[in-house]
């Protein structure tokens, strides 16, 4: 998880984990990135806003914000390499 800071410091409680981060190896988010976020879906916490499913050949980033809607967007590693793809 990646904490959201106040004056440098991470506020270490569910109300501030800005990031989840669930990383698997092979392709195992690519084959179940449904099931896998079903299953996960408990980490995301009030101060959630993003959550990322990564593997070793794909990466999905779930935008928390709404939580009726989960919106999300997958890249392949191959698309990342430009920066101003991921931002």
């Amino acid at each position: 998880m990646a904490y959201k800071t106040v004056d440098g410091k991470p506020q270490k409680s569910p109300d501030y984990a800005y990031a989840v981060f669930e990383v698997k190896p092979g392709s195992k988010v690519r084959d179940g990135t449904g099931a896998i976020f079903n299953l996960k879906r408990a980490y995301i916490q009030p101060g959630t806003r993003w959550f990322y499913l990564i593997d070793q050949t794909f990466v999905r980033r779930v935008d928390c914000a709404s939580r009726e809607k989960f919106t999300h967007i997958d890249w392949d590693w191959d698309a990342l390499r430009d920066p101003d793809t991921f931002a």
